[in-house]
């Protein structure tokens, strides 16, 4: 390692402890790659990688052996990179396990963000509450593509029996795209909770996690009069 980048790893790292928001995005993984390329110039490393994937996100996401396939990036820095994402939506998943009640909107996102930001396809999920919202379960009941999923009444329906639930919270995830809700997401809703009326038990919310954002049906304008008790 010559002395340019033995002095440009060392302030590189001294900006990081000074403040570690500071630096950009290929900074970041330039600092990090230090860690499994010791004796080589990273930054053009770095820089292709945010090329070849399109963003900083994109790459922690990436499989290691599509990493690999940027000049430069061995196994051992493919696994890292892999290990940082794998860390992160483990962290991520397990915010939800002291989480007991959901009292808002923002809380309800958090909640389902947490469970389903990082899953590479589509799933449903539902969480029984009891009348003080209280949380009874969450359950993922159906699993199907990166744009397609099969819904499943019965499997709802044997969800919330066991559970004994007042209210359900109905949420599901667009891998690849924005939370807004489709057509199929409207009509899955609806039918949800016609299911669910005439056994006594509420459809309180339907959560969409999108890839870079979360929509609460209930808190829009459009669809807050589908979950009005009748």
């Amino acid at each position: 390692m010559n002395d340019y980048t033995s002095g440009h790893r060392k302030r590189l790292k001294e900006k990081y402890k000074s403040d570690n928001n500071s630096l950009y995005d290929y900074e970041l993984l330039e600092l990090l790659l230090t860690y499994s390329i010791p004796r080589k110039d990273v930054k053009p490393i770095a820089k292709d990688l945010i090329n070849h994937f399109g963003s900083f996100e994109n790459i922690f996401s990436a499989k290691p052996e599509l990493l690999m396939q940027v000049d430069g990036i061995g196994e051992n820095s493919a696994l890292l990179i892999s290990l940082l994402n794998t860390i992160n939506c483990k962290i991520r998943k397990n915010r939800n396990t002291n989480i007991k009640e959901l009292n808002n909107s923002n809380e309800t996102k958090e909640y389902f963000n947490n469970l389903l930001k990082d899953e590479k396809n589509e799933k449903i999920a539902v969480l029984s509450l009891d009348n003080s919202n209280r949380i009874i379960s969450c359950r993922i009941i159906s699993e199907g593509t990166v744009n397609l999923i099969e819904f499943s009444p019965r499997k709802i329906i044997e969800a919330v029996i066991t559970d004994n639930a007042s209210n359900v919270i109905i949420s599901h995830n667009h891998p690849f795209g924005n939370a807004e809700p489709s057509a199929q997401d409207i009509d899955f809703t609806l039918k949800t909770r016609d299911l669910l009326r005439p056994l006594g038990i509420n459809l309180f919310d339907h959560i969409i996690v999108g890839e870079k954002d979360v929509f609460s049906m209930r808190s829009s304008l459009r669809f807050v009069h589908y979950f009005k008790s009748k």
